[in-house]
């Protein structure tokens, strides 16, 4: 059995140990890690099974078979054994304290570099999986969003009077922080409705922590700032922030994946195959840490720099996503 070491959450600063398979961006580099054979093309990858190692599929988690649901929280689960799932959650932890991921331009880049990795280690238990998105739109029809079937035992669990997810497949889930069970306080606070229509690339790689001289004006509805709403919906871990706890759930990555697709579908709606790949906002030191400037070393993730999270080869390589299901009060959503 693969297994990490402990890490200790008294680990605040510092990087977290790199794993080089972790960086791999096509299917032969990852391969034996699955360990599987590649003739040396750049996707061929045939696991131990006989079956070639396809892109991962992201579905929103709904839209999945029962079958592939429950492989999908066996593998957390397996991940979780393992120390794999803790590493993951312990990166977003150190790059929220020492910066670089949130709070400016990076954000998106950023974070899909971060669940490229968490997927690449799902995949080790069973790479027939694609990490699902959640599309907290969808619940946003609802006339009350935490009745939504996303928080009952047959999806991501439900809460006692005391917060801590008692049922479904996460439970207990201890934290990095030692508490044996995460928390959530569904519906309390925030929103999940919240959609995207922006034209420009300051808009979604946004300046969202600019000082008064920036001569760029702040965007208060740019989708790093809207994206925080679904955080402060689920509540408890998801939405505290100091110390940094939303990655010991894992709705934030089904929550992160569906930011991801929308800065996916922005970019194939917005910008050429060219520009997708290289346009990142200006460098101005007024509007954005340093850490956010195009050729600085994405943090946790160096020798990587920030505009490296624009590159084609993830979704060339990687990943895909399926079409967002489209529902209606008096139609089905293509469900199970």
């Amino acid at each position: 059995m693969f297994t990490f070491r402990k890490y200790s959450p008294n680990n605040t600063e510092g990087i977290a140990p790199s794993r080089r398979e972790l960086e791999c961006i096509s299917q032969s580099c990852v391969c034996s890690y699955y360990g599987g054979k590649t003739n040396g093309s750049v996707n061929d990858c045939t696991l131990p099974n006989g079956q070639k190692l396809q892109k991962a599929l992201r579905k929103e988690i709904r839209m999945l078979s029962d079958k592939e649901r429950n492989d999908f929280f066996k593998a957390m689960r397996e991940m979780k054994k393992s120390g794999g799932f803790d590493y993951i959650a312990l990166i977003h932890r150190l790059a929220f304290v020492n910066g670089g991921a949130h709070n400016g331009p990076a954000f998106f880049v950023w974070h899909r570099e971060y669940l490229k990795r968490f997927e690449i280690l799902l995949r080790k238990y069973n790479p027939t999986l694609g990490l699902p998105y959640w599309d907290s739109t969808l619940d946003g029809r609802l006339p009350n969003p935490a009745d939504s079937i996303l928080f009952t035992k047959d999806f991501i669990g439900s809460t006692n009077k005391q917060g801590y997810v008692v049922t479904g497949p996460f439970t207990p889930w201890k934290t990095i922080e030692g508490d044996p069970y995460i928390t959530r306080d569904v519906g309390k606070v925030g929103s999940v409705d919240r959609t995207l229509a922006q034209t420009k690339v300051e808009r979604i790689l946004a300046y969202t922590s600019a000082r008064r001289e920036c001569p760029i004006k702040p965007e208060w509805d740019a989708f790093e700032i809207t994206h925080g709403q679904p955080h402060l919906f689920i509540g408890g871990d998801m939405a505290t922030f100091i110390p940094n706890k939303p990655g010991n759930d894992p709705i934030f990555y089904m929550h992160h994946c569906f930011v991801d697709l929308v800065f996916e579908l922005w970019r194939e709606k917005a910008q050429n195959r060219t520009q997708r790949a290289n346009d990142y906002p200006a460098d101005i030191a007024a509007c954005e840490s340093e850490k956010h400037f195009k050729f600085a070393n994405m943090t946790q993730f160096a020798p990587l720099q920030n505009w490296d999270g624009l590159r084609n080869e993830y979704t060339d390589n990687m990943f895909e996503y399926q079409d967002r299901p489209t529902c209606s009060f008096t139609t089905e959503c293509g469900s199970k």
